[in-house]
């Protein structure tokens, strides 16, 4: 089930989402073809860690993060991806690695790259492997109130959906 945290913020906003229920699965690529989500619309939340200060950085599942970049946008620059046991951490209520993307329930810094601005609808997960949540990108907007920053450049992988 959904994060319960996550669910009450999205209710007490009065927005509309869609929970769709997948087979698990663990990477942005493979959760976006689970879902039948194109993989430049499914986000993709990462923990960073900038010195002692972590941060939650969202991308879509096509694209990657410049370290460097990120570096300038965080103004510190020791930047490095969080360790498994950092998620656990700090998202207690959440599968490792299924994170939403929300700063403010976790009291965290939340970045958005700037590739994912213009878009109709946001998905990502929803605090597990086996559900995602689909919403208005002006919705998430409105309640995350992410910083827009350009960090991540697109992969050469691509995501068949």
């Amino acid at each position: 089930m959904a994060s319960k945290r996550l669910r009450e913020l999205l209710d007490q906003h009065h927005v509309k989402y869609v929970v769709t229920v997948h087979s698990p699965a663990y990477t942005a690529p493979e959760i976006a073809q689970h879902a039948h989500v194109r993989g430049r619309s499914f986000a993709k939340t990462v923990l960073v860690r900038a010195g002692p200060n972590a941060a939650i950085a969202v991308l879509p599942a096509t694209h990657h993060i410049e370290f460097a970049w990120l570096s300038r946008v965080l103004e510190y620059d020791d930047v490095r991806l969080a360790t498994e046991d950092e998620c656990r951490r700090m998202f207690d209520d959440c599968e490792p690695g299924a994170m939403p993307p929300f700063g403010s329930m976790y009291g965290l810094r939340l970045l958005c790259d700037t590739s994912m601005a213009g878009s109709s609808d946001i998905v990502f997960n929803a605090g597990n492997h086996h559900e995602v949540i689909r919403m208005s990108f002006h919705d998430w907007v409105a309640i995350a109130r992410p910083q827009f920053a350009s960090f991540a450049t697109g992969s050469a992988t691509p995501v068949v959906v």
